[in-house]
């Protein structure tokens, strides 16, 4: 029965993405708004039959329905309920569900969204859309927008974002049909599981992969409006101004997965690291890096209309680096713990990737035009300026990311035993860039759109120059000399004085205007400009993760220690010693636990629980992780080996300088980008859907104008940079 539902759902799903599509392009090519209904409500209707079959997967799950293959595969009946859920995406088949899902439910989002903008397009007298410059053909579609480059077709861009929307999550149900079957079933099911994965049994694994797939389906959405935007011809910059929302979501929900699956990394598979450069690791970095790119340059393009070529290509970039990774992950050509086996999913991704990658590329060639920058660029030193370093910065990272992952792969195609690039030489590459790239964010705060900017970045810099060199200074004073961590140390204390000594003089300002009490200011301040404190402090954020690298990258200690009970060793500067060692039996596993006592040089102590555990339906042995974590750095242990007779445990005892910073500033991370949510207003939200500006702006009008206008002038007053 259930694999029935799932099968019937998907069914459905591949059904009404080629109804969605087709009306969609015939409501582009005629101009009949009622079609435009008929896809988005096809929309809705597939995002309500993938619902069905996550339900039907996760009810499978739940109740151990040993009759589906992928339940059998992931579960067992003493798995506890939370690792029975998350185990929806602990497999290929489930995960590819999941994507399909998420975007189906955010293409429908969007085409609610897009009511206003059709009613706008459709709704407008023709004399009304001609008077804009705009020539309207009737008959608009894809093909018209190739062979006639430089027309612009207003019917299109309502046809083309759900249709383009269609085509990905109808290729997720199609690849769920035909090559990776979640309902798949057993002619004799078995009357329990094989369990799940032990390195997935931790409270990381339950919410890393769906934070990842969020911001893998949310880049789905710029996508599809730049394509709308393309085909129909558009020159202005609605496009982005409406993708905003889903560029800086999309951005938040990777972040968060790329640091909790590091932190699941550091706490589950027992080296004392937490980035390996694996290639399923660099899958996810890939997007990150070029969405960082483009929430850059598309604050460029709204503000002053320029980098607009750059935009729609890291857009378009951004989305097929996110298909790109998870082929990497699921069609077995790479080796890796996170990796799945071989699998025919991957000529499907790889057939797709290809159709979306030349599709994108002849689009914007033959509508480069539309793409020319409204105004030039007036000076390298100023916002814009830095921006496109910064930019270029992340696209050679990337770049550089891209090839070690894939080296390998085409030295399996040209005949050569595939091989895997070790981590140094994405750190002797990347890190430096990574640097420099800290150096230019750091000085963000201090640059204005336009020309003139030199002057006023040399007099900001002076005093964070200053506190940069002390810094460096105190460093060497302490006995720190090594060059990458001084350089380090430098560009950090650069950044951070510069973010705080920007917002001292913005609040000094506000209270010297407003005549408030300081502590007021410092909150009115932030309040009023949401979306600029908000990116600072993800900046801020940025620096104490690179101090948590740097930290914990040069001066990790390690070493392997004899234990017998009631025996005492030294590692570090903390006595280890020995109390027990007992067995424990759960549900799923039994426990070797070793209770060591760790003892630092002011007498405190702890009892830290490292473990070796046994998991008998996959008969697989994992090293369970014991941390005892500090601001100051992290003592973190696990037993390599007990002697047969249980009277001699190995530890592996690693102390890593300050690593919790990188939890700490992935989290201040978090925070910055939640700010920058904030400040989109629903007028801000609606910035894209095509309706006049005046008409937003005199519908807020009235007795709050005189207030606005004074609070403009107050900002403008307070962040002279803008």
């Amino acid at each position: 029965m259930t694999a029935d539902v799932g099968h019937l759902s998907l069914a459905a799903v591949v059904l009404a993405a080629g109804l969605a599509f087709l009306s969609a392009m015939a409501a582009g090519r005629f101009a009949i708004p009622g079609l435009l209904k008929v896809a988005r409500g096809l929309t809705l209707a597939a995002a309500g039959f993938y619902t069905l079959a996550a339900l039907a997967l996760w009810t499978a799950l739940v109740n151990s329905d040993f009759s589906l293959q992928y339940v059998a595969r992931f579960t067992e009946r003493a798995l506890p309920t939370g690792y029975k859920l998350a185990a929806f995406w602990a497999g290929q088949e489930g995960s590819l569900l999941l994507w399909g899902w998420l975007v189906a439910v955010m293409s429908w989002l969007v085409l609610r969204q897009e009511d206003k903008y059709n009613a706008a397009i459709f709704d407008r007298p023709l004399n009304d859309r001609q008077d804009e410059g705009k020539r309207h053909v009737a008959h608009s579609t894809l093909r018209d927008a190739v062979w006639h480059p430089n027309q612009a077709f207003p019917g299109a861009i309502p046809g083309a974002v759900p249709g383009v929307l269609a085509l990905v999550w109808g290729f997720f149900a199609v690849l769920m049909l035909f090559a990776a079957d979640p309902f798949a079933v057993f002619a004799f099911p078995p009357e329990d599981g094989g369990g799940l994965n032990p390195l997935l049994q931790h409270p990381a694994m339950i919410a890393h992969p769906p934070l990842l797939f969020v911001g893998y389906a949310g880049y789905t959405i710029p996508f599809a409006l730049m394509v709308g935007a393309l085909v129909a011809g558009r020159k202005d910059n609605q496009w982005i101004a409406q993708s905003r929302v889903w560029l800086l979501g999309s951005w938040i929900f990777l972040t968060c997965g790329i640091v909790l699956g590091a932190w699941w990394a550091y706490l589950e598979l027992g080296w004392g690291g937490y980035w390996a450069w694996d290639p399923v690791e660099n899958a996810s970095l890939l997007p990150w890096l070029t969405g960082t790119a483009l929430m850059h340059s598309a604050m460029v393009q709204q503000h002053r209309g320029m980098l607009k070529i750059w935009n729609a290509v890291l857009t378009a970039l951004t989305f097929l680096l996110c298909i790109f990774g998870t082929y990497l992950t699921r069609s077995g050509v790479i080796q890796s713990v996170h990796a799945f086996g071989e699998s025919p999913v991957g000529d499907y991704f790889l057939t797709f990737l290809g159709i979306a990658t030349v599709g994108s590329m002849v689009l914007l060639v033959v509508r480069r035009k539309l793409l020319v920058s409204e105004r030039p660029l007036e000076g390298l030193v100023g916002r814009e300026g830095f921006f496109m370093g910064a930019n270029l910065l992340l696209t050679i990272i990337m770049v550089t990311t891209l090839g070690g992952t894939v080296s390998p792969i085409v030295a399996e195609l040209a005949g050569r035993p595939q091989f895997k690039l070790e981590a140094g030489f994405y750190n002797n590459v990347v890190v430096p860039m990574g640097l420099i790239l800290v150096l230019l964010m750091a000085t963000g705060p201090l640059l204005s759109y336009g020309a003139g900017g030199d002057q006023k970045l040399k007099r900001g810099l002076f005093v964070p120059m200053v506190l940069a060199l002390a810094g460096v200074g105190i460093a060497v004073a302490m006995g720190l000399h090594r060059p990458l961590a001084l350089c380090s140390v430098g560009v950090g204390v650069l950044a951070v004085s510069v973010v705080v000594l920007e917002y001292v003089r913005a609040c000094l300002a506000w209270r010297n205007i407003e005549g408030e009490m300081l502590l007021v200011a410092a909150g009115r301040v932030i309040s009023a400009s949401r979306r600029r404190y908000g990116a600072q402090l993800c900046h801020v954020g940025v620096v104490l993760m690179v101090a948590g690298i740097t930290g914990s990258g040069l001066f990790q200690y390690e070493s392997l220690l004899d234990l017998k009970a009631g025996q005492e060793q030294q590692a570090g500067r903390y006595t280890l010693k020995l109390e027990r060692v007992k067995e424990y039996r759960h549900e799923n596993y039994s426990a070797l636990d070793a209770a060591v006592r760790a003892t630092d040089p002011a007498g405190g102590s702890i009892v830290l629980h490292p473990q070796l555990r046994h998991y008998p339906r996959s008969d697989q042995v994992s090293a369970e992780v014991a941390v005892r974590p500090g601001w100051r750095e992290d003592l973190y242990m696990t037993v390599a080996e007990v002697t047969p007779d249980g009277l001699m445990v190995v530890l592996k005892v690693i102390i890593s300088p300050l690593v919790s910073w990188i939890w700490i500033g992935g989290a201040v991370m978090l925070c910055g980008g939640l700010l920058c949510a904030l400040s989109i207003s629903p007028g801000m939200k609606t910035a894209g859907t095509g309706l006049p500006v005046n008409e937003r702006a005199g519908a807020k009008a009235g007795k709050g104008q005189a207030k606005g206008q004074r609070r403009i002038s107050l900002i403008d007053t307070c962040e002279q940079s803008k």
